[in-house]
């Protein structure tokens, strides 16, 4: 039995047989990735793997014993209700307030 072979490994003789045509997440995938092959700075590099990563992984940043007493006792205080706390609501109201909108 005959097979056809898929049309992307047919030749492009004379312009009788069209390209492939590359889907928009193609284009977009080959942008990105020409930006990210321009790039020389250590720290957008990190940055661009992090976003495209969609997560920090533990490996990444590990809190000191020091960051987690702190963690530990600034939870109790809000528990305890002796530390101030606001709603995202309070905070936008009182940045658009400082920053005169």
């Amino acid at each position: 039995m005959f097979h056809k072979p898929h049309c992307a490994s047919l030749p492009n003789v004379m312009g009788k047989f069209k390209k492939p045509r590359r889907s928009a997440n193609g284009l977009t995938k080959k942008r990105i990735v020409d930006c990210v092959e321009q790039i020389d700075d250590e720290k957008i590099l990190e940055a661009v793997y992090t976003l495209l990563n969609g997560q920090v992984a533990n490996s990444d940043y590990e809190l000191s014993a020091e960051d987690i007493k702190i963690i530990n006792a600034r939870r109790k205080a809000v528990l305890k209700g002796s530390e101030k706390t606001y709603t995202v609501a309070q905070v936008k109201k009182k940045l658009l307030k400082n920053l005169g909108k």
